[in-house]
């Protein structure tokens, strides 16, 4: 039975998707029974003072961006274990980092970047696409929701976030990993589980990312906004509306939301799918 252990890292650069990702990857590992280490980081460059165990017969590293010192460190390190390597749109991935790890786990619906010529002797290497998005597996799709469901994920501002949701009637709002906000008139002291709202709201609008993968699962029509140029890649692979790329407006926001439509692509058993490629390793 093999060891894992996990590396990711969170904060307000990095948000918390990473961290959500591993976490869900961790408990479908456990439920075989295996052994299971996730460390988490916080997003200041601390990467390099990580260290794995020394019994882990697969690494997996999840990180805002690849980073091939850290894998050559591991390679040296634990030269018989398995490396997997979970990227965005793979922007920052290189053909030395095919070369040093054993499978790379691409977190886009855009599979078309494997065919680029210098991944072409490692397509074998690459997992990518809407059947291997990792997210909660309990989500199900809805049939009746009604209602709005707003995220925003690390680095928006309380003031950005209020704002925001003051534009949209009675919205249930989530601001980063803080379900519970006080006193304040459009924030919902959210008492279900993530799952379970998603399953009953109608639409979703907020950050891009691991959030709005739940709700294109869920079957929510999805309006989102982006931080960076690779969010709004994701954004538009997988044909979400998008507000805009910092802080829209909520002229903006509400402009999107007039094109939002679902995804059918993903649904929530990419996470089953992922682990059992990263398990045929050994």
């Amino acid at each position: 039975m093999p060891n894992i252990s996990i590396y990711c890292e969170a904060g307000e650069k990095a948000g918390l998707g990473h961290i959500t990702r591993m976490r869900h990857l961790k408990q479908a590992f456990q439920d075989r029974g295996l052994k299971t280490y996730l460390n988490a980081a916080p997003d200041d460059g601390s990467a390099g003072k990580w260290n794995p165990s020394r019994n882990a017969d697969i690494i997996i590293v999840d990180v805002p961006n690849n980073d091939n010192e850290l894998l050559r460190k591991v390679r040296w390190l634990l030269p018989a274990a398995k490396i997997v390597v979970f990227v965005g749109v793979g922007q920052t991935v290189t053909q030395r980092t095919f070369w040093l790890a054993d499978l790379v786990v691409c977190q886009s619906l855009d599979d078309m970047w494997v065919v680029n010529e210098w991944t072409v002797d490692f397509i074998d290497k690459t997992l990518a696409g809407p059947s291997f998005i990792v997210l909660d597996p309990r989500i199900r799709r809805q049939r009746n929701g009604s209602g709005i469901v707003m995220y925003f994920g690390a680095g928006y501002s309380r003031d950005y976030v209020i704002h925001s949701a003051g534009g949209v009637p009675d919205p249930i709002v989530f601001w980063g990993d803080k379900k519970i906000i006080a006193d304040e008139r459009h924030l919902y002291a959210g008492i279900a589980p993530w799952p379970d709202i998603l399953g009953i709201r109608k639409e979703y609008i907020g950050t891009m990312g691991m959030a709005a993968y739940d709700a294109a699962a869920a079957g929510c029509k999805i309006t989102v906004i982006c931080r960076t140029e690779e969010h709004l890649a994701d954004a538009k692979a997988a044909g979400f509306s998008i507000a805009g790329l910092g802080e829209p407006s909520i002229k903006q926001i509400q402009k999107a939301r007039r094109r939002a439509k679902t995804c059918d692509l993903i649904d929530s058993g990419g996470v089953y799918r992922v682990a059992e490629r990263i398990l045929s390793l050994v």
